[in-house]
């Protein structure tokens, strides 16, 4: 501050405040009522108050004129937080909520909040939202709410509000439901739902007593057609893509325009489930001299009864009986496109092979047909007989058990990918073969078929049409059986061969997948070497084919459990319904501070696992084991006792997660990952949480009701470790008290300085004379530093200057508390 702004003369202060950002503007206003009176009389021309409920916490936003970007303000008791790149803390220790909110409506010259959105919060938390805004302009209950919510914040609030919208139809089969609504005096009531259509009878309109009850077409209010050229181009580049591809389908002059706006199709991939087919599409729409990439799917959905599910913002809207047909949609918005063709068609489990026809009369071509591994053997050949002619390219993912009349049709690309049950080839099927590119993963066919077929392409001059052929195999081939009795020359460094017959064509014939002689794989006994080179060997191997060996027999184990290999961890991570196991070990070592670390991930199954390694990926079977056997041989040859770290990546079905139980009877740590919804969490810290022997760890804030967190710090754990930057853990005096944890961590945390003042007072007197807490790390908001000499008041307590400026306070019975308070970080250990 270079100047005293309260000193200037009344035009040069009047002109400073005209100035000032608007976020200035408001910090201005709360340094005294004078400042506060001076922004008021400013008249700077503020946009109505807009404010969020979500999730228990109050944002409001505030706009200055027609400027598009916002001031966003998180509101507090005693504080607010400023939301911009940087967080930034505002206190009035004599504010409360209901003082922030007044003072915001008086600064802007308002009345009252203009609109209010309620989202997900806890129905108590209604009770407050009431008492905080007396009066609003236009109340929003927003869609994603429950319908029972929905219905008890409609009650609780609608009393506040002039204007009320209903983005949900919440009204069961009962007719008077409806009835009440439109009975009370309101004066607009809003209902939207493109999926639920709303039912209304004779009666309901005889009770109406709203003034304006708006339908969903007064959406455009005017004729965006009649518009001059220049206006009718900045609307349609200002419209959200959804509502330029439904533009786009009124006319063709509409289509025309939508195709010089700014949007851009990248690609469109079509999906097949059940009786249903999903059309998505992935999207750049520029604006100005950015470029926004549309994350979400913009999907259309041909359902069984041939109507059209086309996704909005605000759910499904069903277009019916139109004059659309599926196969004209995709035709339509391939032309608004430089796209040809689809990119993907993917059929998935569970499609009646009836249905396929259908499939097939909306989908001309498409560059990728992808039979996903859920479908059945009968499925899979159905789909790529009816279908594969569709396509450039085709990708199996369940080997059928015969594929002779499969590779007859004339394709241009086959790629069977399943790992897990080998392709049986015979002679005759190479012999038939006329698909143009074939790749096998994963084969079985002996060295003595393809002799044959070899001897019988260089006897035979007639017409062969594929032009690559590449078999991948678990146990490989012997190369000489393979060449024996041709001719050949040797090319290349690696172990490849050409042919070359009489009129002129020529055939090579690579080493691809797993070695062809298996002499190569084995070139030495291992188990025969002296017991020093034996161990060389094994010290030289990497992680991954030590493994390999110790699976051969007892001996191989027991050797590679002596080889004392270190290992950094072992972990597994769940994610949907398969569990990885990840080793990480060290590779390298360049000094005593850098060392380069590999991880070596399998996926668990019974009887074998996959292993991703050089660019594909390797089964290895035991029949007699189970995945806890494999956990439990990995966990053996590398002498550790349990997984070190078990993480649940992302939801996956409930019942697995007794699965995941039984398979890992102990781990060092549990962590949630934060893409796990909130209610699937709390099941699975309640299933898994007693097998963390240190740590548990939850990397978002899933407690939504107060009691949540008081139930789950009362859990006999060892170490709890909450971190959530975005939404804070609200912990209280009783939460401290009932905390059945040794080592609590949290960030961030709120906290007062009062409910730590009564704690300490309460452990002084010995009521916490069992406690078992050892240690409490909080990390406060930024920008929220908690005051010593509060949380100390009426406490007798010394400063440790020689350890760190910590304090110490010890009670009658000997236990002791020390700690610091520093900034945001508050730090409590117990002895």
């Amino acid at each position: 501050m270079p100047i005293r702004l309260l000193s200037l003369p009344i035009d040069d202060l009047q002109y400073t405040l005209n100035c000032m950002d608007i976020g200035d503007l408001i910090a201005f206003s709360l340094c005294s009522k004078r400042t506060k009176n001076l922004v008021k009389a400013s008249n700077r021309k503020m946009r109505p108050i807009e404010v969020y409920v979500k999730e228990n916490y109050i944002r409001f936003e505030i706009r200055e004129g027609n400027d598009y970007e916002s001031i966003s303000f998180h509101i507090f008791d005693f504080y607010i937080k400023l939301i911009r790149k940087e967080f930034k803390v505002w206190r009035k220790r004599e504010f409360t909520q209901i003082d922030w909110i007044a003072h915001f409506i008086s600064i802007v010259n308002g009345s009252m909040i203009d609109y209010l959105n309620i989202d997900t919060v806890s129905l108590s938390y209604l009770d407050a939202v009431y008492q905080f805004f007396p009066k609003c302009h236009r109340l929003d209950i927003n869609e994603r709410s429950s319908r029972e919510f929905t219905k008890i914040a409609f009650w609780k609030l609608y009393p506040i509000a002039e204007k009320l919208d209903i983005n949900k139809n919440i009204f069961d089969n009962d007719e008077n439901d409806i009835s009440k609504y439109l009975a009370l005096n309101l004066t607009e009531l809003s209902f939207i739902d493109w999926q639920k259509p709303f039912k209304l009878e004779l009666e309901d309109l005889l009770v109406l007593n709203i003034a304006r009850c708006p339908s969903p077409a007064q959406l455009m209010p005017i004729s965006l057609l009649s518009l001059p050229a220049k206006d009718l181009q900045y609307a349609i580049n200002s419209m959200d893509v959804s509502d330029l591809l439904a533009f786009s389908l009124c006319s063709k002059r509409t289509k025309n325009l939508v195709k010089s706006s700014n949007l851009q199709i990248l690609r469109i991939c079509a999906e097949v489930d059940e009786n249903r087919i999903y059309l998505g599409m992935f999207v750049f729409q520029f604006r100005g001299n950015f470029q926004i990439n549309i994350e979400k799917t913009i999907r259309i959905g041909l359902c069984e009864d041939f109507s059209i599910a086309f996704e909005r913002e605000d759910g499904f809207q069903m277009w019916k009986n139109t004059e659309f047909t599926f196969s004209y949609l995709i035709a339509h918005f391939l032309s608004l496109s430089n796209i040809s063709t689809l990119l993907r068609l993917q059929i998935n489990n569970m499609v009646p092979i009836g249905y396929l026809d259908t499939v097939k009369q909306q989908f001309s071509k498409c560059q990728i047909l992808e039979i996903s591994e859920g479908c059945s053997e009968e499925l899979t050949k159905m789909v790529f007989l009816k279908l594969a002619p569709l396509a450039g390219q085709v990708e199996v993912g369940n080997n059928p058990r015969d594929v002779s009349n499969l590779l007859t049709l004339n394709l241009s690309t086959v790629l069977f990918k399943d790992m897990r049950h080998p392709l049986e080839l015979k002679l005759d099927d190479l012999l038939n073969l006329n698909i143009y590119d074939l790749c096998v993963r994963n084969t079985v066919i002996s060295a003595n078929e393809l002799n044959r077929f070899l001897q019988l392409w260089m006897s035979n001059h007639g017409f062969y049409r594929p032009m690559m052929i590449n078999l991948r195999s678990d146990n490989g081939w012997d190369s000489e059986k393979v060449m024996k009795g041709i001719k050949y020359d040797n090319v290349d460094k690696e172990p490849s061969f050409r042919l070359k017959r009489e009129d002129g064509k020529e055939l090579k014939v690579a080493n691809i997948g797993p070695a062809i002689s298996t002499a190569q794989l084995m070139p030495i006994s291992l188990l025969s070497l002296p017991i020093a080179d034996l161990q060389y060997a094994l010290n030289c191997m990497d992680v991954s084919d030590l493994i390999a060996f110790s699976l051969c027999s007892k001996r191989t184990k027991n050797l590679v459990k002596s080889s004392n290999r270190e290992i950094e961890s072992i972990s597994a991570k769940v994610d949907e319904n398969r569990v990885r196991i990840c080793i990480m070990a060290e590779i390298y070592r360049e000094d005593a501070n850098t060392r380069y670390y590999r991880n070596v991930v399998f996926k668990l199954f019974d009887s074998y696992i996959e292993l991703h390694r050089n660019c594909g990926i390797e089964v290895w079977r035991k029949q007699e084991f189970t995945q806890s056997h494999w956990i439990a041989h990995i966990l053996s040859i590398f002498d550790k006792s349990m997984i070190e770290e078990l993480q649940i990546c992302q939801a996956c079905p409930i019942p697995y997660l007794d699965t995941v139980k039984k398979i890992i009877l102990k781990c060092q740590k549990l962590e949630i990952r934060d893409r796990c919804p909130n209610d699937f969490a709390k099941i699975a810290i309640s299933k898994l949480s007693s097998l963390a022997v240190e740590m548990v760890e939850i990397n978002k804030n899933i407690f939504d009701d107060e009691n949540d967190i008081s139930k789950f710090l009362t859990l006999n754990l060892t170490s709890v470790s909450l971190c959530d930057h975005e939404t804070p853990f609200k912990l209280k005096l009783e939460d401290l008290l009932t905390t059945n944890i040794a080592k609590l961590i949290i960030r961030t945390a709120i906290i007062t300085e009062k409910e730590l003042n009564r704690f300490v007072k309460l452990w002084i007197k010995g009521s916490q004379r069992f406690c078992r807490l050892e240690y409490i790390r909080l990390h406060l908001e930024d920008g929220i530093e908690m005051n010593r000499q509060e949380v100390f008041k009426g406490v007798k307590y010394q400063v440790t200057e020689d350890l760190g400026n910590l304090f110490a306070l010890t009670r009658q019975d000997g236990k002791e508390l020390r700690g610091s308070i520093e900034g945001t970080l508050i730090l409590l250990l117990f002895r």
